[in-house]
């Protein structure tokens, strides 16, 4: 994540109490949201390693984890193309991506069929959070989980202005959709000229609550990321 949740909560009053992250790999994320003292944390994951491992490392009275491919429709046989690094392991080929990181290449692939969320998150989980993390896929995520959406209040979600993987939503794809829900993206992180990052989008009647001094701290902190992007790059060159 680009923005800790610590810098979530104090500059965008982020307090969720029920969070729902899709593309949980290896749960990186699992000391920042303990700290939040939420009620309860719903994971998802496409790879049956990865979900082993979770599922034996994870409270089960705080933490639940599911194996899935999310989709926007349940059913659909496709082909889980597992990356090199397993955390780009995305259903959809890669692209872009082959290009800014040679490196990373293909590890296996092998068929699996999708899920709605709304199919695999129970009617009364109600997460306020949503963190998505699947590689180019997050927009038909966010379609196959619209019913629910009125009870969010927050999304941070990977985003692209390239094509990384082969169709994958572009950021003004997801903007749309998102507008029509009464979401606004309120601050994005572009990860050097690579064409992704992280956004934040929050429902918009929470911005209105912020503080000059809230203001004040989201000016600073994205002025110093902006700088230290600058340095990656030019380091890179």
């Amino acid at each position: 994540m680009f923005f800790s949740m610590n810098e979530l909560s104090r500059n965008w009053n982020v307090f969720p109490s029920t969070i729902l992250h899709v593309g949980a790999h290896e749960a990186e994320e699992l000391e920042q949201y303990e700290r939040l003292q939420c009620k309860r944390i719903y994971w998802v994951e496409a790879q049956p390693s990865k979900v082993n491992a979770l599922k034996q490392r994870l409270n089960p009275n705080l933490h639940e984890v599911i194996e899935a491919a999310v989709w926007d429709q349940d059913g659909i046989e496709l082909e889980l193309i597992v990356a090199s690094n397993s955390e780009s392991t995305s259903l959809l080929e890669f692209n872009t991506h082959k290009v800014k990181y040679p490196k990373i290449g293909e590890s296996d692939r092998f068929k699996i069929e999708t899920k709605k969320l709304e199919s695999i998150i129970k009617v009364d989980a109600k997460p306020d959070f949503i963190n998505l993390d699947i590689q180019g896929v997050e927009l038909r995520a966010l379609k196959g989980y619209e019913k629910h959406l009125s009870n969010v209040k927050w999304i941070y979600t990977e985003v692209n202005k390239n094509e990384l993987y082969t169709g994958c939503a572009m950021v003004s794809e997801i903007d749309m959709y998102l507008t029509e829900f009464g979401f606004i993206r309120a601050c994005t992180r572009w990860w050097k000229n690579d064409g992704w990052g992280d956004a934040l989008y929050i429902r918009a009647g929470e911005i209105d609550t912020f503080s000059l001094l809230q203001r004040l701290r989201q000016s600073k902190e994205q002025v110093f990321w902006e700088l230290k992007n600058y340095l990656r790059m030019a380091l890179r060159r």
